[in-house]
């Protein structure tokens, strides 16, 4: 896959599947379909299909960047499964997260399919990587194959997990070398007379195809061993199978492969690249072939990833048609295309409505004109959001009004505080720990962030205890959250006090509390909530569209912005970081448009803390 090499420079930017309306049919794990893929024969891309733009950050229903890394797509009955890597702790294990969604168009996540435990296979700094179930029909039981190793990649085992239900939780059965061979990479098939594959790559011999037993809980037999790729998926179209892979060269993205044969078995033909020379598959690495069948046809949709190693909790799964007809497969790249489920076709989105923030838009409440260097014209739109881009607290968490008990840490400068207030915050472990001030007015507020390895706290004010605050958050550093707030208070001198209880979410992998300012708001000074408003957005057809929002984000982890349309129900999206503002990527929401001679006005804000620079609003829309 790509840890025996240094990846070179990531690329910028992460993907986003956003989609439209109604679902036809698919696949059932890397199962068989029929037709030709990938054809445009019939009109499609309406606000009634799947819209995808790589590229874009994709946040599930919280509004949370989607843990979808090696991914693998299980259809069940009317509803889609995707399983996934939980990055957000690093490269080591977290979780096999698990989305579900009815119509490819809202995503929710569900409590992990497979968390992470104490010891073992599945516990501290180990590796799981490329989750991928199938239904087994005998037997009713989800079966999940998924690639175990230590943190050196030595062990190189396959793990076996098992489940009455898709999304889990599912039961670990174990970890064994298939026939005795080593196995990193892994992909699974299932073919439609009910038998199943295990894909393997087997550093030594090569990229292996392995039967499974009846109940897919053990491997029987070597079928085939092909010259060595790795990241395997297979689809079957019109009695030719198709193996996808990718060369070995850890973390630098290639020209991936394919082969193909009329049996698993082989004989298979030598591999051949399907995407054009130099390309480097468009800086992703074969994660999974989903078939999307419907009454004209049958789109095969090539899912990527495209990974990020100082971050990987952001690297991008692309989404791209792949065209595969007459024992040929190719794969070529679309800005934007969408997909009508209900026809099983697809389409470029060439029409883009596009507006410059900083032109097109209104600013208020304190966002205004920033210089952005990788900006259209070198300038955005910043200082969106909770304090109007010019949050001023009352006291930093360095401040000496701030009296701290206990064995606290105080840093600064350090890549996860370069988004703090001040780039600085207090930190401690330690149950008994405390900080406390004392202020006047009638209002405060305990900032800080929330984190995965977040703990809990107990508020006291003026000596009595006023509230438990866990600083837990499942997906990454959000900076600057208001973790505490009291407001009515009489006026007069208070006591805030905050102490650390050395507890923690059960989720969370340390007790750590977190202070990053207090603040006594002035009742006559309300915080400045900024804003932009982009009006005169326009459609041809009353639905859902994609909306592409091009953004920086200097910050060392997500920034969040709340999206909405017409005063309508705002969405949450993550923002992943972008390093700096010498680079712009693209985040995307799923949004209701009406066409009409105004268009339409969209809001961005974020009363939760700051947004991230904004640079352009874009509609794809297909080709007049």
């Amino acid at each position: 896959m790509r840890r025996l090499l240094t990846r070179a420079a990531a690329f910028a930017g992460t993907m986003a599947l956003v989609l439209g309306a109604a679902v036809a049919a698919s696949a059932q794990g890397d199962s068989s379909a029929q037709g030709d893929a990938a054809t445009a024969a019939q009109p499609s891309g309406g606000p009634g299909a799947v819209n995808v733009v790589p590229a874009g950050a994709w946040s599930d229903q919280n509004g949370n960047l989607a843990q979808l890394h090696g991914v693998g797509i299980l259809k069940d009955g009317g509803t889609y499964y995707a399983f996934g890597e939980d990055k957000v702790a690093g490269g080591t294990y977290t979780a096999v997260a698990c989305y579900s969604s009815t119509d490819l168009v809202s995503w929710t996540r569900h409590a992990d399919a497979l968390g992470r435990q104490a010891d073992g296979d599945l516990g501290p700094n180990r590796v799981v990587e490329r989750p991928k179930v199938i239904r087994n029909p005998r037997t009713g039981q989800y079966v999940m194959y998924m690639h175990i190793d230590s943190s050196n990649y030595g062990d190189a085992r396959v793990g076996v997990a098992t489940s009455s239900t898709p999304c889990g939780p599912y039961s670990y059965r174990g970890s064994f070398r298939p026939l005795g061979q080593i196995s990193r990479d892994l992909g699974l098939f299932q073919d439609t007379d009910g038998s199943a594959y295990l894909l393997s790559e087997d550093r030594a011999n090569g990229l292996r195809v392995d039967r499974l037993s009846d109940d897919y809980l053990s491997v029987t037999s070597a079928v085939a061993v092909l010259p060595d790729m790795e990241a395997p998926a297979m689809v079957k179209v019109d009695g030719t199978y198709y193996l996808f892979g990718s060369q070995l060269t850890g973390w630098n993205t290639n020209d991936n492969a394919y082969a193909t044969a009329t049996s698993p078995a082989g004989p298979w033909s030598a591999w051949k690249p399907f995407t054009p020379a130099g390309s480097h598959t468009f800086n992703s690495q074969t994660s999974y072939v989903l078939p999307v069948t419907g009454r004209h046809g049958t789109t095969f949709v090539y899912i990527g990833d495209r990974w990020y190693p100082s971050h990987l909790y952001d690297s991008a799964p692309v989404w791209l048609p792949l065209s595969i007809k007459d024992g040929t497969a190719s794969l070529s790249w679309q800005r934007a295309w969408s997909l009508d489920l209900a026809d099983g076709t697809w389409q470029p989105q060439r029409t883009y409505s596009t507006y410059e923030a900083d032109s097109d838009g209104t600013a208020s409440g304190g966002a205004g004109i920033v210089t952005c260097t990788a900006c259209t014209g070198g300038t955005g739109i910043g200082g969106i959001g909770l304090g109007g881009g010019a949050a001023s607290y009352t006291y930093d968490d360095t401040d000496a009004a701030l009296h701290y008990t206990g064995a606290w840490t105080h840093a600064s400068g350090q890549s996860w505080s370069d988004a703090d207030y001040g780039r600085t915050e207090s930190y401690s472990t330690t149950a008994g720990d405390s900080v406390e001030t004392s202020f006047t007015g009638t209002a405060v507020r305990w900032i800080g962030p929330k984190n995965s390895n977040g703990g809990i706290a107990q508020v006291y004010l003026d000596g009595t205890q006023v509230a438990t605050v866990d600083t837990y958050a499942a997906t990454d550093k959000q900076f600057q959250q208001v973790l505490y707030a009291a407001s009515g208070l009489t006026a007069g001198q208070h006591t805030l006090k905050i102490v650390v209880t050395g507890q923690k979410n059960a989720a969370s992998t340390a007790t750590t509390v977190v202070v990053d300012a207090v603040d006594v708001p002035d009742p006559s000074k309300p915080v400045p909530t900024g804003t932009l408003e982009v009006d005169h957005v326009t459609v041809k057809e009353p639905g859902d569209y994609t909306v592409e929002i091009g953004y920086a984000n200097p910050d060392a982890g997500n920034r969040y912005a709340y999206l909405s349309a017409n005063g309508g129900t705002p969405v949450r999206i993550a923002f992943p970081t972008t390093g700096g503002t010498g680079t712009v990527a693209t985040a995307v929401a799923r949004i209701h448009l009406m066409p009409g001679a105004d268009g339409n006005r969209l809001r961005l804000t974020n009363p939760d803390g700051p947004a991230p620079v904004i640079d352009t609003v874009a509609v794809p829309q297909p080709a007049s």
